[in-house]
C-alpha cells in the first residue's frame, strides 16, 4: 500500500540579525582615563550580521533503482512470484516454455529416428561382413578386407550423425523452457493485464531514496555531503541523512523556473510515494 509521504528538507541556517551599534559611553571612559572632550573623537561603528534562512522543500521516496525486467517470450509455464513479494538477486521470477522450439524439438526427433535406424542397419551390414570373413578361406579373405574396413567405417560414420544429432536435441530442450530471474534484491510488481497473458515484471530495489528539487535560485546553496533532515508530512519518521547527488541537468518540469534533481539516501522505515 502506498502512502502518500511529504518530504521536508531542512539545512542547516544562521543567525538572523542586522544591527547598529553606537559606541556609547565616551564620557564615562573619558573620566577613566583623563582624556578630554576635545582630544577624543565621538564616532560609531557599524555591524552587519547575515542570516541564510533554513531551506524547506517537498519529495517523494521512490526506489534507488527500478527496472522493467525483459520478459522473454512463449508460454507460461510456471510463476513463482506474487505482487508486492521481497526476491533476492537471483530468485527465479518465472518460466516460461518457448512453443516455435517445441516444432523444431520434433523434427530433431524425426532426425534421431532415421540416424538410428541408419546405424543399426550399419551395424547389421558390419556383422554380416564380419561373419563372412571369418568364414572365408585364405584367398577369399584378401578380397573380404576391405570390405569389413568399409563397413566399419560406415557403421562410424552413422554412430557420429546419431551422436550429433542428440547433441542437438538436447540443445534444443534447453531453449524449451526459460527462466527469468531476479537481477539484484527488491521488491517485484506483478502486472497480469497483459496481451500475451504473462506477467509483466518491474523489480523495485529495497534501497529507498528521496529525490527532490531545487530551484536555480536556491541551487548554489546546497552541496553534495550537505547534512539535511527528512521528516514525514506527519512529521515521523525523521531521518538525518545528507545530500548524495545534484543533478547539474534541469527536470524540465518548471515553467519559467529552473528546477535541479537531487537525492539522498532515506530509512526503509519511509513509505514509497509522491506528495
Amino acid at each position: 500500500m502506498k502512502r502518500r509521504t511529504k518530504i521536508a528538507l531542512i539545512t542547516t541556517g544562521s543567525l538572523v540579525a542586522v544591527g547598529l551599534i553606537a559606541v556609547t559611553g565616551l564620557t564615562t571612559y573619558n573620566k577613566i582615563t583623563g582624556k578630554t572632550q576635545s582630544t577624543q573623537k565621538t564616532g560609531y561603528q557599524t555591524y552587519v550580521a547575515t542570516y541564510t534562512p533554513a531551506l524547506t522543500m517537498t519529495g517523494k521516496v521512490m526506489a534507488s533503482k527500478t527496472q522493467t525486467l525483459n520478459v522473454p517470450s512463449g508460454k507460461l509455464q510456471t510463476l513463482n512470484v506474487t505482487d508486492g513479494q521481497v526476491v533476492k538477486n537471483g530468485d527465479v521470477l518465472l518460466t516460461v516454455t518457448n512453443t516455435e522450439i517445441q516444432d523444431a524439438i520434433d523434427a530433431q526427433n524425426d532426425v534421431i529416428n532415421k540416424a538410428n535406424r541408419a546405424a543399426t542397419n550399419a551395424a547389421t551390414s558390419l556383422k554380416n561382413v564380419q561373419q563372412g570373413y571369418g568364414q572365408a578361406n585364405t584367398d577369399t579373405k584378401s578380397s573380404l578386407k576391405g570390405e569389413v574396413v568399409q563397413a566399419q567405417q560406415t557403421v562410424n560414420d552413422a554412430n557420429a550423425e546419431l551422436q550429433e544429432a542428440q547433441n542437438k536435441l538436447v540443445e534444443l530442450q534447453n531453449k524449451q523452457t526459460t527462466n527469468l530471474t531476479a537481477p539484484f534484491d527488491g521488491i517485484i510488481s506483478v502486472d497480469n493485464n497483459t496481451k500475451d497473458g504473462i506477467p509483466a515484471l518491474t523489480l523495485n530495489a529495497s534501497q529507498k531514496i528521496l529525490q527532490a528539487n531545487i530551484s536555480e535560485y536556491d541551487y548554489h546553496k546546497i552541496h553534495s555531503g550537505d547534512q539535511l533532515v527528512v521528516s514525514g508530512i506527519d512529521g515521523s519518521p525523521t531521518q538525518s541523512t545528507t545530500v548524495d547527488k545534484i543533478q547539474q541537468i534541469p527536470n524540465g518540469d518548471g515553467k519559467g523556473t529552473t528546477y535541479y534533481p537531487f537525492t539522498a539516501n532515506v530509512k526503509k522505515t519511509f513509505y514509497m510515494g509522491k506528495v
